[in-house]
């Protein structure tokens, strides 16, 4: 993968992984919903979006569930999803607000990364042994996790998809190994994925990403 072709793929995924986050917010509303009569659906959305901190707009979706379907069979599954969007929104605000920084004597993969305007780490023994390489913070996301994170976003998502199905007395939509996310595929397949979405013909298999 050359320098550019990481530099498309940095930023696509980045991208891509924060509009995937929006999908679980828009499902977090479908959720609130849920709670109300059809006819104050709208009032609900509009209560929701105009929440700016997502932690609040959590607390208050977990609010009204425990009060509407406490002592129900749906609680201890809206508990687990709880704690999981809560965890991974720390993720979301990673994507959001750390900043993107180039690393071109890097390998591979690592030539782009966000990273904390402060960090509390150390510097790795591979860049105290190679005064070549840029100091990386330990926090720093490369392409790969971002793509690792946005994945952990879609398998949220169809939790929660399945989770609103469950609410309203329908088949689930999705199979629940969709609910687990998938690993995050190589530099290599990174590569060809960018390529093959700009319309590029591919040439022959590189041995080595």
């Amino acid at each position: 993968m050359s320098p550019s072709e990481e530099h498309i793929a940095f930023y696509y995924e980045l991208g891509f992984a924060i509009t995937q986050w929006a999908h679980i917010e828009h499902h977090l509303c479908l959720i609130a919903t849920a709670c109300f009569e059809r006819k104050d659906a709208k009032l609900v959305g509009l209560g929701f979006f105009s929440i700016e901190n997502f932690r609040s707009k959590l607390q208050f979706i977990h609010r009204i569930f425990r009060q509407k379907f406490e002592g129900t069979n749906h609680i201890n599954d809206w508990l687990i999803l709880h704690d999981r969007i809560n965890t991974w929104s720390a993720k979301r605000n990673h994507l959001a607000h750390y900043t993107a920084h180039g690393y071109m004597m890097n390998r591979p993969g690592r030539r782009y990364a966000l990273i904390p305007w402060i960090s509390t780490g150390k510097q790795s023994r591979l860049t105290r042994r190679n005064p070549n390489l840029a100091i990386v913070p330990p926090e720093a996301l490369f392409v790969r996790d971002i793509i690792a994170i946005r994945f952990e976003f879609f398998a949220i998502t169809v939790s929660l998809r399945n989770f609103l199905c469950r609410l309203n007395g329908e088949p689930e939509i999705f199979p629940k190994s969709s609910e687990q996310p998938s690993c995050p595929p190589t530099i290599h397949t990174i590569r060809d994925q960018i390529h093959v979405a700009l319309g590029h013909r591919l040439g022959p298999s590189r041995k080595k990403p």
